[in-house]
């Protein structure tokens, strides 16, 4: 696997990339005829990158193109498949987690970094677009439902993620990403009219306020996805993350 990102100076090797269509901050989405949001108001943002160890100065300076809010693109090229991207940083924070690679000692300090778009983790505002991630032991149906009954108003429950995820589809409020590499799929999700999903659901019988019938029940806490676990474990006094 070959795949790099560049700003106008530097590149870097990375092992995974997820890039979702958002909506244009500066104005609302126009919609077509179809009532999809129209792709010439989307701007094509980088919400998840592995970044493969390289030299700090190296990670530093991509880290800078991504955060620092010029707005330029960034260039992302997979040699495997030939495949050719533009993307935009958040231009702010992402939640960076990173690894020495001492294995790696013909470098300085090569560390590997992976970079999360806070939105793929928790909802601060369920009225604007977030990401959910298919997530190892917790797929995106499920993360949906979480992120919703701690972001929302909403009276969520985890068992209907499923559903919620295929109405948003179906209605067009959830995108799938573009991925690459190691990168989990997963969906820009958009902000929908959830209480007429949920009511239509309820109505057709394919979800069910009945707490017995949910099968998968999923507890969350308030920090944020990584939060949640399964009820069938036994209680531990810390959170586990997934």
């Amino acid at each position: 696997m070959s795949i790099r990102l560049a700003n106008n100076s530097i590149s870097v090797v990375v092992c995974g990339y997820a890039i979702a269509q958002w909506p244009a901050e500066d104005k609302k989405p126009g919609k077509d005829a179809a009532g999809q949001a129209k792709e010439v108001d989307r701007q094509p943002v980088l919400v998840w990158v592995d970044i493969a160890p390289q030299h700090p100065k190296a990670l530093n300076a991509i880290w800078a193109s991504l955060v620092n809010g010029t707005g330029e693109f960034l260039d992302l090229y997979n040699r495997d498949s030939d495949q050719r991207l533009r993307a935009r940083g958040l231009n702010r924070r992402y939640h960076r987690l990173h690894a020495d690679a001492p294995m790696l000692a013909a470098r300085a300090r090569p560390k590997m970094l992976r970079l999360i778009a806070p939105e793929a983790c928790r909802v601060t505002d369920h009225t604007q677009p977030f990401v959910v991630l298919n997530w190892p032991n917790l797929p995106c149906g499920t993360a949906l439902a979480a992120m919703l009954e701690q972001g929302s108003p909403y009276p969520i429950r985890i068992g209907w993620g499923d559903y919620l995820l295929n109405e948003a589809v179906a209605r067009g409020y959830a995108h799938p990403l573009i991925t690459g590499g190691n990168a989990p799929q997963g969906y820009l999700i958009e902000a929908a009219p959830w209480t007429e999903i949920i009511g239509d659901g309820i109505k057709t019988g394919q979800i069910t306020l009945d707490d017995a019938a949910q099968p998968h029940r999923l507890a969350a806490n308030t920090d944020s996805v990584f939060g949640v676990q399964s009820q069938s474990r036994p209680p531990r006094k810390v959170e586990e993350e997934v």
